[in-house]
């Protein structure tokens, strides 16, 4: 067996492995990935910059809370 069929054969097996549940600590299902409450508050960002009726301030305001929760 060449050493390339063997890695090919060791990914496979580890392919089938079920993935790892969330911790209850872990704010983040995948490591290394945002926040669930920072992925919230971008999302509302988002939206304040969107509408059309949004003031400067208010999108000031959005950005403001939303650097807090990257910060937090």
């Amino acid at each position: 067996m060449s050493p390339r069929s063997s890695i090919i054969d060791m990914n496979q097996k580890n392919s089938d492995k079920p993935t790892r549940a969330k911790k209850a600590d872990q704010k983040s299902s995948v490591p290394g990935l945002m926040p669930e409450d920072v992925i919230e508050c971008l999302g509302k960002f988002l939206a304040v910059v969107k509408a059309e009726n949004s003031t400067d301030e208010d999108k000031k305001r959005a950005r403001d809370a939303f650097l807090c929760s990257v910060d937090a």
